[in-house]
């Protein structure tokens, strides 16, 4: 067995292992195909628009001053913060100015303008920079490139260097746009803590001014009051039963044949001592009052007696005006004195319902205060972010044209050679399938489908 025959026996044709061979007997076919492959592929790779990628990079780093000492109100992570300014300088108005500004359209048939945003889009890659970030995480800094894929070089690292301003301008202008909403907010917030707080203020005045006369700070002057009252109306309790002692002696005096004089005069005692133990309005106080107006009525119409003089009868009209006066002021007294003794039995109520008031009250200063404080902060964020003292993306290294493309024409010129001999390959394995020819003992078996009876060297 010869090494064909070995070789076939690995259940692949036999030719394949004779790749001279089929060079030899092929290579009439394979001329044309890499002569006319050759031109086209020199041709294309001619012809084939070199793309240059110009990078720029940026950096993202951290808020400057501590927390401690002023809290942003922008609260994002710095893939948050990357994700939404690239969102923002990959709009479609701005990747209507970007292709403007730089022309990226000129040269391009219809149908490529038509597409030129997707292409520009397309065109665009921002991601982090591996080759400068360590392969630790970083909390205060990211590092990533901004690259741009274009025909012209200077077009691509111009577009670059555009975007990475872009990606500047829309992180600034974002970062202020939040702050200042967030002070915005906080600051309605503490117009209606304060509203809130005023409200609640004038509802203390009006009850204050509603309930004058009740309330517990008045407390101490309405009992000072009353005791003074007291002393007042025991004063003239004193002044009444002097004058009442005078009226009956001036009567007795007078009168001492009229016998109605001693009931007058018992009546007027009995009155004295109900007075001093009960008021005015009492059931006994009134009868005896209404016994001894009936009684003097009767000994005015009906006098019996001795008569008294002028002098004597204007004695005791005074003593009865003086006693009628006092009555009167012991009436207002005692009518002063309740109304104060029911002002201070309903101020414990009142206080409960006042210090209800003054709790509520105390609850909205403290949300007053804490929202006048939180609006001094988002304040002094928005001033942060303003002197970009926040977080800021800044340049780290600018774009400059690329001088070699991203593909270099000589390797494009070596895949389309490699092509075009897998294409000259291809073309005679096809024909080493179609016409095979005999190269060993089991080609002929095959073909003959008879044993082979003896086999020649192969000539060398």
């Amino acid at each position: 067995m010869d090494d064909f025959d070995q070789e076939r026996s690995s259940g692949l044709p036999s030719f394949l292992f004779d790749p001279v061979g089929i060079v030899r007997r092929r290579w009439r076919w394979m001329l044309p195909v890499i002569a006319v492959g050759g031109v086209v592929a020199a041709a294309v790779v001619t012809a084939w628009q070199m793309q240059y990628v110009a990078t720029a990079r940026a950096l993202l780093s951290g808020q400057r001053i501590p927390d401690e000492f002023v809290r942003t109100t922008v609260a994002e992570g710095f893939d948050e913060q990357l994700n939404a300014m690239v969102g923002e300088a990959l709009s479609r108005e701005s990747l209507i100015d970007l292709v403007e500004d730089h022309d990226l359209a000129s040269g391009l048939s219809p149908d490529e303008e038509a597409g030129v945003l997707n292409r520009v889009r397309r065109a665009i890659s921002i991601e982090q920079d591996r080759s400068i970030n360590t392969g630790r995480e970083s909390e205060t800094t990211y590092i990533f490139s901004v690259g741009f894929r274009w025909g012209d070089p200077k077009k691509a690292a111009a577009v670059a260097n555009d975007l990475v301003g872009r990606l500047i301008t829309a992180n600034e202008e974002r970062r202020s746009r939040q702050a200042r909403t967030a002070t915005d907010f906080l600051r309605k917030d503490a117009e209606r803590a304060e509203a809130t707080l005023r409200e609640q203020s004038k509802r203390i005045a009006e009850f204050k001014e509603r309930y004058r006369g009740e309330l517990p700070s008045e407390l101490p002057t309405k009992t000072a009051k009353l005791e003074r009252l007291q002393s007042q109306r025991q004063a003239l309790g004193l002044q009444i039963s002097e004058a009442e002692s005078r009226l009956i002696l001036l009567r007795t005096q007078g009168g001492a044949a009229d016998p109605r004089l001693k009931s007058l005069s018992a009546l007027e005692e009995r009155l004295f001592h109900e007075r001093s133990v009960n008021t005015d309005e009492h059931p006994n106080v009134r009868a005896l009052q209404r016994q001894i107006t009936a009684l003097r009525t009767e000994m005015r119409s009906n006098p019996s007696g001795g008569e008294w003089s002028p002098l004597q009868q204007a004695t005791v009209a005074a003593a009865e005006r003086e006693i009628a006066s006092l009555r009167t002021q012991l009436a207002q007294l005692e009518s002063e004195m309740a109304e104060l003794e029911i002002q201070v039995a309903r101020t414990p109520a009142r206080q409960e319902e006042l210090t209800a008031l003054e709790q509520r009250e105390q609850v909205l200063r403290d949300n007053y205060a804490d929202a006048l404080k939180k609006v001094k902060e988002a304040e002094l964020a928005e001033s942060l972010e303003a002197s970009q003292q926040g977080i800021k993306l800044s340049r780290l290294g600018p774009a400059v044209p690329p001088l070699e493309p991203e593909i270099p024409r000589w390797v494009l010129g070596l895949a389309a050679a490699l092509v075009v001999l897998g294409a000259a390959a291809a073309l005679a394995v096809a024909l080493e399938l179609l016409d095979p020819v005999i190269l060993a003992r089991g080609d002929v078996e095959s073909l003959t489908g008879l044993p082979a009876l003896g086999e020649l060297p192969r000539a060398r």
